[in-house]
């Protein structure tokens, strides 16, 4: 056993506080139907937990607090490491919180100048109040027929889709919330399609790296293209009837898995083959030894 551990071991609670913050972004896998709006506030939502534990510290925090000042761990003594700086607490969070704001669009980035990043920041916050018209949570009590026919306008425009169809949907669904409404169901699909996580593209980028291997070099960017949308969007193999392309791929005298040569070579083989004169030969061979 050993008779102490080092006070940086102890600093590891600090970084256990932050992973269990973004603990609920990995409880369950969230669908790709997670629109944009509910990001948002999921991202912010972390953030201001994050800037509330720099004042008031959570139980894992305390309990690096406590075992810092009383120099022992769990019954454990514990002795420093010169070599190893110790983690301010209160930098760290507001580090971490300051990383996830910049990669908000509502906040300005350090990197890009005021005015082109306040331009974008207004009209990406004008895209989540549009999107929050689809809340019905977030509408008031007493909702006027025309509340939210501004937004579908824009947002209509932003898309490409019919504005006069998706404003006479969106009257509809304020009053049925039902979303399966046939007017406002392009609408509703397209904004689906916007790209909230990364991790799928990031997915596909490694399964490309697998797909063309050293040994299959010679695809081509169609074919690595739909076998990276098959791995990426399935189906799952175990689901796909592949006979029919089985089928056609033998009555095309293809080579099977199981082929050792090409049917061509076989065939040319076959073709030029020279048994028959050593059959000859073998006679000839017989009537002479008579």
């Amino acid at each position: 056993m050993p008779s102490g551990i080092a006070k940086s071991d102890v600093d590891f609670l600090l970084a256990c506080t932050i992973w269990q913050s973004f603990a609920n972004w990995h409880a369950k896998p969230y669908p790709t139907s997670v629109v944009l709006a509910k990001a948002h506030t999921m991202i912010d939502r972390t953030v201001r937990i994050l800037d509330s534990m720099i004042e008031i510290h959570g139980p894992k925090l305390t309990e690096v607090i406590l075992a810092n000042e009383e120099m022992v761990f769990k019954g454990i003594q514990l002795h420093i490491h010169k070599s190893v700086q110790k983690i301010n607490s209160r930098q760290f969070f507001r580090s971490i919180s300051n990383n996830l704001k910049s990669r908000l669009f509502t906040t300005q980035s350090s990197h890009v100048s005021n005015a082109s990043s306040n331009l974008f920041k207004e009209t990406y916050d004008q895209l989540l109040a549009d999107l929050n018209v689809f809340d019905s949570n977030a509408w008031p009590d007493d909702v006027n027929i025309q509340y939210g026919d501004d937004s579908n306008r824009r947002l209509s425009q932003k898309f490409k889709v019919d504005e006069i169809s998706a404003v006479r949907g969106f009257r509809e669904f304020k009053d049925t919330r039902d979303k399966n409404i046939v007017d406002l169901k392009m609408l509703i699909s397209e904004i689906k399609t916007i790209a909230i996580f990364s991790s799928e593209c990031e997915r596909a980028f490694s399964s490309m790296n697998e797909i063309v291997s050293p040994k299959r070099n010679t695809l081509s960017s169609e074919h690595i293209s739909s076998l990276m949308f098959i791995n990426a969007v399935g189906p799952l193999v175990e689901k796909i009837n592949t006979t029919k392309w089985i089928e056609s791929w033998i009555k095309k005298e293809k080579r099977l898995a199981t082929g050792e040569n090409c049917p061509k070579r076989i065939k040319l083989a076959e073709e030029n083959s020279y048994e028959s004169l050593w059959n000859l030969i073998n006679d000839l061979k017989n009537i002479c030894y008579l």
